[in-house]
């Protein structure tokens, strides 16, 4: 699944591309993700490459960022990584949406500080078998989680030439969710379901995570 954000950052490279010798003020800039460090639900680190891309327009002393993330992972239930826990099989799929205006702070050489203010939608889906542990579990669990939100972010950025530049972000998560989970217990063969509402303040997955990105 990282093929298609690979594509459209070319993509957009090449549809601006054009205006790139029009104007001497590179105001645009386009990045893609070249590594995240996360944890998945266990809090086991998970690296991540080329998982987002981010397209943005300065329009002085602000800039308007766009940008899309996707995570897919999958767990092996035969794999024990604590005795008390129960093992997890299946896989699980996240597709983030965000909008947001972002200020540079402090701007010294090849080197600048910066602040963003994201509004994002997100999906998360998960379907996973749950075996074994102190709940004697013997089940499958569907859950389809949106969440709406903001994420206030710091950031610094590295600047290699006129073009390339190497950013790096920090944010925090605050976010209303609306999950349904769907529950079959394998040994009863019973099904149930329910729905949660709930409130999410977190230090982002993608923390330490480096993007590139290209000025035009």
């Amino acid at each position: 699944m990282k093929k298609p954000f690979l594509l459209l950052f070319l993509l957009a490279t090449c549809l601006v591309g054009s205006g790139q010798e029009k104007t001497e003020n590179k105001n645009w800039s386009v990045g893609v993700n070249l590594f995240s460090l996360g944890y998945d639900y266990r809090y086991l680190p998970v690296y991540r490459l080329g998982n987002g891309v981010m397209v943005k327009k300065n329009y002085k002393p602000f800039a308007i960022r766009i940008g899309a993330e996707y995570i897919f992972e999958a767990y092996d239930k035969d794999e024990f990584w604590a005795f008390d826990v129960p093992a997890i099989g299946g896989n699980s799929n996240e597709l983030l949406l965000k909008f947001g205006l972002e200020k540079s702070v402090v701007n010294i050489g090849f080197f600048s500080l910066y602040g963003a203010l994201d509004l994002f939608g997100n999906r998360h889906f998960s379907d996973l078998d749950v075996i074994g542990g102190w709940g004697s579990y013997n089940e499958n669990r569907v859950r389809t989680t949106y969440s709406i939100g903001f994420m206030p972010v710091v950031g610094m950025q590295f600047k290699i030439n006129e073009r390339l530049t190497i950013n790096t972000e920090i944010r925090i998560h605050f976010s209303k969710n609306y999950s349904k989970i769907r529950t079959k217990e394998f040994d009863a063969n019973m099904t149930s379901e329910k729905n949660e509402v709930t409130f999410n303040r977190h230090i982002d997955k993608g923390f330490s995570s480096l993007s590139l990105n290209y000025r035009f």
